[in-house]
């Protein structure tokens, strides 16, 4: 979600005139933010931003990241269903790794390519990963418990 958002930019209306990057943006005027360029941004993501390294949101000299995970938008308009769509998300993810090892496409050929319409989409249907069971441990049965009686002489 982070580096392919499910909206790639979200518009909003200019209350008042502002400046940005030393160009006056007058009131009336429709501004687009790319939630795809924020999630790669090496200010808030560091080098490699585009690698899958979740270790990284815990490297404290990266600051605050908030601003910058935007898979569902924010604020007032934010996705009514974001709490229910990361739940769900979650607990798809847990149950597969209690079952499976998820491995990456074996070519770069087979990584996944984005379409964008007015929402963000795989090129093709599906995404291109491995799978690979792993290994069932058989549950350790424990004996029936013998009642244990004391034998009075």
């Amino acid at each position: 979600l982070r580096v392919f958002p499910t909206v790639p930019s979200i518009g909003r209306l200019v209350r008042k005139p502002i400046t940005l990057c030393g160009y006056t943006v007058p009131a009336g005027s429709i501004c687009a933010f790319a939630i795809c360029e924020a999630a790669r941004a090496r200010e808030a993501f560091g080098t490699g931003s585009e690698d899958f390294r979740p270790e990284r949101h815990l490297d404290p000299t990266l600051g605050p990241m908030g601003s910058s995970w935007l898979p569902f938008g924010s604020g007032q308009r934010k996705c009514i269903g974001w709490r229910l769509a990361e739940v769900e998300a979650l607990t798809l993810l847990a149950v597969l790794l209690q079952r499976y090892e998820l491995l990456p496409p074996r070519s770069p050929a087979d990584a996944p390519r984005a379409v964008t319409s007015l929402t963000l989409g795989p090129k093709e249907s599906g995404l291109r990963i491995r799978i690979k069971p792993l290994a069932t441990i058989p549950a350790k049965r424990e004996p029936a418990s013998k009642s244990k009686r004391t034998a009075e002489t």
